[in-house]
């Protein structure tokens, strides 16, 4: 038992009852199905909201939630992005390597393990929607530990080369700050106090 901690905390999550749960995996509640329609949700529309803020700030138009892309389609992608000369559709995730089941799968002791899996579901299931566009798919997938898919990498400089056309100045380092969720995992793992 670590010095302290593992003892303030409770044996079993209080929100999905599951027995031993915050015993075997201190950080659970950034992975707590209980949370999916609260704050896991929240932290995922964050991110969304600051990449589009972000975009228009560098003067990109930006589309959050775009609808009517394909007609009849049932996908729709988070974020729509158009640099010139280039359409950037993006679906985002959050996800959290050190959860039980990514590091049972093996995904939790890979760097980006987990966000390359995700990347992968993502580019399936959006895979024809961006072929029948012709547009550029470029899923964004953050872990809950900092770090970012190959595609979200992409993502981020595509933002940065169009920024830079346009003359705009900004910090790498500033974006990643607030694209890491910081805020949106903490209030997670608070959630469940």
């Amino acid at each position: 038992q670590p010095m302290g901690v593992a003892a303030a905390l409770p044996e079993n999550c209080p929100l999905c009852s599951s027995s031993g749960s915050i015993r075997d995996d201190p950080w659970h509640f950034l992975s707590c199905t209980r949370l999916f329609r609260g704050e896991l949700t929240v932290r995922h529309d964050d991110v969304a909201r600051a990449l589009y803020r972000l975009a228009l700030t560098m003067g990109l138009k930006a589309q959050l939630e775009p609808k009517g892309l394909v007609a009849g389609s049932r996908v729709q992608p988070d974020f729509l992005l158009s640099p010139p000369g280039r359409v950037i559709l993006s679906d985002i995730a959050v996800c959290h390597p050190l959860a039980p089941g990514a590091v049972r799968a093996g995904d939790g002791v890979r760097t980006l393990g987990r966000a390359r899996r995700i990347e992968g579901m993502k580019r399936r299931k959006y895979a024809d929607l961006a072929g029948q566009r012709q547009d550029e798919l470029l899923p964004f997938v953050v872990e809950t530990c900092g770090g970012l898919a190959p595609s979200a990498v992409k993502f981020v400089k595509a933002m940065a080369q169009a920024a830079s056309e346009h003359l705009l100045l900004w910090s790498r380092n500033g974006i990643l700050r607030e694209l890491v969720a910081q805020r949106g995992t903490a209030m997670t793992f608070l959630e469940g106090y």
